[in-house]
């Protein structure tokens, strides 16, 4: 019996120094896995607060990106209004010099090489007006394709940051949302108590063995051999379910071990607080270089272009206020003619009064000399001649002249387009 007992003793030092080397293993297994959990639970905060910002960024950048299409939209309806407006200009311009062209200047007026009305006048400005055209249409890829190619750039950047930012939060909310992690976990302890009661019940047994072994050898107070009959069968109920108990611990550890690895295993795969990293990075290098150079180009084109626009729609001004011109110009023409018709009436009848003065001037001037002479038949020799120095002066006493300034004689045709055109 002694024999026995110090045999078991031997093998439950070997199987409980084994059981602690498992045992340790054990630890050293959650030990890390509770560190790597703690250091992504680190990770997840911090990756939180990142996505947050980014979030926030490419926000910003939305709306950056929406300014710039709202500009973009603002700047073709502005090209397209200022090239209807040069459009508008030309056409009402080239209407109205047509119209001038038309009109026949009255072959009495004629002067020179002028014809028609339209040989007073200058086409400078429409000469102006279609350079204007020319230049707006050859500048349309620096007013509006190189908005569309900065807008197209800063969307596909949009994109590609969207693209890494919805996959960065994907991974981190499937890590967050991880819950058979705690399951896992709550497993291993389970697990560990196990392995605990495991190593406790080896350790008993232990105990149990040197008990018996110094009861034995005399080291221990001397019992009676009812008890020591009791304590052997125990020890050789305990020996024989040892092995058992080792197999138990080792499923328990390699099943710890399983779910460590797999924690493990998974977590150091997730390297998204890096890539998060890398994405702020990449989002203040294009806010602080690429982007501001974007919106640098934009300002000044949009200077250049207010610069073009306000040259554009002041040549239009200067157009439409030459064709109000032109149309007084031909208003005018006409009241010409009508105003030369009234002078000519009044010529006229000036003419008939003078004919009709001159006709009674004549009749006393023929009286005024037949008395004359009676005069002087009767009274001449009585007089000497410096009594009075106009004694012998026969000048008639009015001299009435009348001056006809000359009037062109305006065609009828022409009289009546006059009185057409102003309503007369």
């Amino acid at each position: 019996m002694e024999q026995e007992v110090q045999k078991w003793l031997e093998d439950a030092t070997k199987k409980l120094s084994a059981a602690e080397t498992q045992g340790a293993k054990a630890n050293t297994l959650l030990t890390t896995t509770k560190s790597t959990i703690s250091s992504n639970n680190g990770k997840l905060i911090k990756s939180n607060f990142l996505l947050d910002s980014i979030n926030q960024l490419v926000q910003i950048l939305e709306t950056i990106h929406d300014s710039v299409e709202l500009r973009l939209n603002d700047r073709r309806q502005s090209v397209k209004a200022l090239k209807n407006y040069l459009e508008l200009s030309l056409t009402e311009l080239r209407k109205e010099f047509d119209k001038l062209k038309q009109i026949k200047i009255d072959a009495n007026l004629l002067s020179g090489d002028h014809r028609t009305l339209y040989d007073f006048v200058s086409n400078e400005v429409l000469e102006t007006l279609l350079s204007k055209q020319d230049e707006l249409e050859k500048s349309r890829e620096s007013y509006v394709v190189v908005i569309e190619q900065q807008q197209e750039a800063l969307k596909t950047k949009l994109n590609g940051f969207n693209k890494q930012f919805n996959q960065l939060e994907k991974d981190v909310t499937e890590v967050n949302d991880a819950g058979w992690i705690s399951d896992l976990i709550d497993e291993n302890n389970k697990l560990e108590e196990e392995v605990a009661g495991l190593l406790e019940s080896l350790t008993n047994h232990y105990d149990q063995c040197s008990r018996g072994a110094r009861i034995f050898d005399g080291e221990e107070p001397e019992i009676s051999e009812v008890e020591k009959t009791e304590l052997f069968e125990v020890l050789a109920k305990d020996f024989r379910e040892v092995p058992d108990v080792l197999n138990d611990l080792e499923e328990c550890i390699e099943d710890i071990e399983q779910r460590c690895k797999k924690i493990d295993s998974y977590l150091s795969t997730k390297f998204y607080d890096i890539k998060l990293k890398h994405l702020v990075q990449d989002l203040t290098s294009f806010g602080e270089n690429e982007l501001m150079q974007v919106m640098s180009t934009l300002d000044k084109q949009t200077i250049d272009f207010q610069a073009v626009s306000t040259d554009i729609n002041e040549k239009c001004d200067e157009a439409h206020q030459l064709i109000n011109h032109y149309e007084r110009f031909v208003e005018s023409y006409y009241r010409l003619i009508l105003e030369l018709d009234r002078r000519q009436g009044v010529q006229l009848s000036m003419e008939k009064v003078f004919n009709e003065a001159k006709t009674k001037l004549q009749a006393l001037q023929e009286d005024d000399y037949k008395k004359r002479d009676t005069f002087f038949q009767t009274n001449g020799s009585y007089l000497p001649n410096d009594l009075w120095e106009g004694l012998n002066d026969d000048s008639p006493l009015c001299n009435l002249k009348f001056e006809i300034h000359g009037l062109p004689e305006i065609n009828p045709s022409t009289l009546a387009t006059a009185r057409k055109n102003i309503g007369k």
